[in-house]
């Protein structure tokens, strides 16, 4: 992990001094509650389904799937 803090300090030193835009970083970025994804149809409804089957939502199933 100290080297990512050196690599992290050495690249912020040279956007300074390169007039560079230094982006928000990602710890305190807030982000919205929707996460739209395209997946293909047939995936969709085999998630449908699975979910229907376990008694919990699309939205549910994935979180779990994903965690």
């Amino acid at each position: 992990m100290k080297e990512v803090k050196v690599a992290a300090s050495l690249w912020l030193a040279a956007a300074k001094k390169a007039k560079r835009s230094i982006p928000e970083p990602i710890i305190e970025k807030t982000f919205k509650a929707r996460f739209p994804l395209g997946i293909p149809e047939d995936l969709r409804r085999r998630l449908e389904l699975d979910a229907k089957r376990k008694g919990v939502s699309l939205n549910q199933l994935i979180l779990e799937r994903i965690a």
